[in-house]
């Protein structure tokens, strides 16, 4: 059986005006194919996944750097949820009076972005707390 759909394809092949390369493009076919299913199936099983959660924003300091003019505490916000949040503003609070806050344009899904916030007195020193305060849906 196997034979007989090589010859009756070579015979394809030499009709076509393909008379050595016909099985390089029987190969490049058969990748296209893998690839376009796999893709296919992908992007099935994201829209079939079922439960599509809210983002989930996590804020944590990872480092802390004097300049010139104060202090730049660097952080990362992390997504867990299903959905992308644009717009995510974060703000840092220190010792219950210094304010900063930043804005990020996009976390996508299960994901993470990072940014700064600058505060004048060290947050070394007190109580730093920092949090998202929202985001928008794209």
């Amino acid at each position: 059986m196997t034979r007989l759909l090589m010859r009756r394809l070579k015979r394809l092949g030499l009709k076509l005006g393909f008379e050595r390369d016909w099985y390089l493009i029987l190969v490049a076919a058969a990748i296209g194919l893998v690839l376009a299913v796999t893709v296919v199936g992908v992007i099935l099983t994201e829209a079939l996944q079922g439960e599509h959660t809210p983002p989930a924003l996590t804020v944590h300091a990872s480092r802390i750097q004097p300049f010139d003019g104060g202090y730049t505490v660097e952080f990362e916000v992390k997504n867990a949820g299903s959905r992308t949040a644009s717009a995510v503003v974060i703000e840092g609070e220190l010792n219950g009076s210094e304010v900063a806050e930043a804005s990020i344009d996009y976390v996508p899904a299960r994901s993470a972005a990072r940014g700064g916030l600058v505060f004048r007195s060290d947050p070394r020193d007190g109580a730093l707390k920092l949090y998202a305060k929202g985001y928008v849906e794209p």
